[in-house]
């Protein structure tokens, strides 16, 4: 489906022109949307990013990701700090793609696990990795 293989060209935030009747419609659950082109059929796609689920959290806590439902070709965003180097030649070592809009690594989830890299998942990827 042409869908997801269209490219993001922009993302406003609630209240911006362009959004106002996704907020009419969402309320405070609106995220934000984005417009998407699909070049070759010559569309565009308004999709909106709203909130489904909301539960306590606390900073420190785990994030449950499920890690072993995501099939593994499926490339996951991982944290790596600046200041550690060797981890992060590792990473790239491992064939990890630098994500500068997300500030973080993509990594197939195999991969990541792999490497006991778990625990620095941020969220899954929206591209696929290179190399699959």
């Amino acid at each position: 489906m042409s869908r997801t293989r269209s490219k993001v060209s922009r993302t406003v935030r609630p209240g911006r022109p362009g959004t106002l009747k996704y907020v009419r419609r969402f309320g405070d659950l609106l995220v934000c949307v984005r417009y998407r082109y699909d070049t070759k059929r010559g569309l565009r796609f308004t999709t909106a990013e709203i909130v489904v689920d909301e539960r306590p959290w606390r900073a420190g806590d785990s994030f449950d990701l499920s890690l072993s439902r995501i099939d593994p070709p499926e490339s996951v965003l991982v944290r790596v700090g600046y200041h550690e180097t060797q981890l992060r030649a590792r990473v790239r070592g491992a064939g990890g793609r630098w994500d500068p809009m997300q500030k973080a690594w993509a990594l197939p989830l195999e991969v990541v696990k792999q490497m006991g890299l778990e625990g620095r998942v941020v969220f899954r990827s929206e591209q696929p990795h290179p190399s699959r």
